[in-house]
């Protein structure tokens, strides 16, 4: 994803069906059919596709629902809600239809950040699935790079910038 989005493009469908792993733990990501051009100019983003929404909907970023300038941040929202239900084993997104799903990413109601089956999940761990699952784009990792850098701390215990160290910890 970070090579696609070095080269301005956006996936606008990641989930787990579209991710594969190969014979030598390689990663693969698929599905390809609605990948868009990040628009880096204000005349591209005038483009008439610049509303169109495509995408399956428990994956979908809020800004992509209210029709707003998307970008690489989007792929990473949906990365994001990869990420929760590996973790917690359950969808981000409460729903029994479409349109109620829609209404709950719409509005960035999250299900709580718990396990299915009561395990404790670092504090750390949250922290990361949060900052990308972020309602806000600004708030949100700002490449796959960042989010990846984030998760190889947490994996090597160190300090996350979604969930800085405070002074007692540091000591």
């Amino acid at each position: 994803m970070s090579y696609a989005h070095s080269r301005n493009i956006m996936h606008c469908d990641l989930k787990p069906e579209n991710i594969m792993i190969g014979e030598y733990r390689e990663t693969y990501i698929m599905d390809w059919g609605i990948a868009r051009h990040i628009k880096t100019t204000p005349e591209e983003d005038k483009d008439a596709d610049a509303g169109r929404i495509a995408g399956t909907p428990r994956y979908l970023a809020p800004e992509v629902l209210r029709g707003e300038k998307r970008d690489q941040r989007a792929d990473i929202y949906a990365l994001g809600v990869i990420l929760f239900e590996v973790v917690f084993l359950k969808t981000a997104f409460a729903g029994n239809t479409e349109k109620e799903v829609l209404q709950q990413v719409g509005h960035g109601r999250v299900e709580p950040l718990e396990h299915q089956f009561e395990v404790r999940i670092d504090t750390d761990l949250k922290a990361i699935i949060w900052k990308a699952l972020s309602f806000k784009v600004d708030r949100r990792y700002h490449s796959v790079e960042a989010l990846l850098e984030d998760l190889r701390r947490y994996l090597r215990g160190e300090e996350v910038s979604a969930n800085p160290d405070g002074w007692a910890t540091r000591t």
